[in-house]
């Protein structure tokens, strides 16, 4: 198993609404989430917000967590990390 947290930060000062992460892994895990939606398609991987962190207050930070697994129980290595936060990209970090 691997789990990961994931920030995304809106640096602007208004809230904004409507997220996304996007990130590649090097091998398509199974993955669970908490406080995002996940959709993969192949090995790459979209998180979207739940009802309840659509909106993120300015200067502020949403996060959601991941736990995973893979056939060969190692974590894949993780590609292309990128945020979007009401439209404009935005910083996103995962530990």
């Amino acid at each position: 198993f691997f789990t990961a947290k994931v920030n995304l930060s809106n640096q602007s000062s208004s809230t904004q609404s409507d997220w996304s992460v996007n990130w590649q892994y090097s091998y398509r895990p199974l993955l669970v989430a908490s406080n995002a939606k996940i959709t993969l398609n192949g090995a790459s991987v979209t998180a979207t917000p739940t009802t309840s962190n659509k909106a993120v207050k300015a200067q502020s930070t949403v996060s959601f967590t991941l736990t995973g697994t893979t056939k060969s129980g190692k974590a894949p290595s993780v590609t292309g990390l990128t945020g979007n936060l009401g439209g404009k990209s935005c910083t996103a970090t995962a530990q």
